[in-house]
């Protein structure tokens, strides 16, 4: 099941969060206006790489109680963070991560069907 939009809110503050060992959002909040206040490309890498930690762990069925924690964010946002400085924001956008992307959404559906019918 999806989740809800506070729930994805709340994992990725706190994912964000995690980064300095808090799990406050208040926390993550100022972290996301501090990275902004510095340059909007770097907020831009840590959201995708946020985004993309913590649908993946809802995706791939992870405890829900450590994915609300921020434990599946905060490496995922480090990483975007890196990416972004090193290459700029291309790379978070290019076709080849899209085609990546995609066929690891189709391992999971097929996963999933496996495991429905045994």
């Amino acid at each position: 099941m999806p989740p809800r939009f506070s729930q994805l809110l709340r994992s990725m503050l706190n994912g964000i969060s995690q980064i300095f060992l808090q799990r406050h959002l208040g926390c993550g909040l100022l972290i996301l206006f501090a990275i902004a206040l510095h340059d909007l490309a770097f907020l831009a890498g840590a959201l995708l790489g946020l985004l993309s930690g913590t649908l993946s762990a809802w995706r791939l069925g992870y405890p829900p109680e450590d994915i609300e924690t921020g434990l599946y964010g905060y490496n995922a946002a480090l990483l975007g963070l890196l990416i972004t400085l090193m290459l700029g924001l291309a790379p978070l956008t290019h076709p080849s991560e899209q085609v990546v992307l995609y066929g690891a959404r189709q391992r999971a559906r097929h996963d999933d069907q496996q495991a429905g019918e045994r």
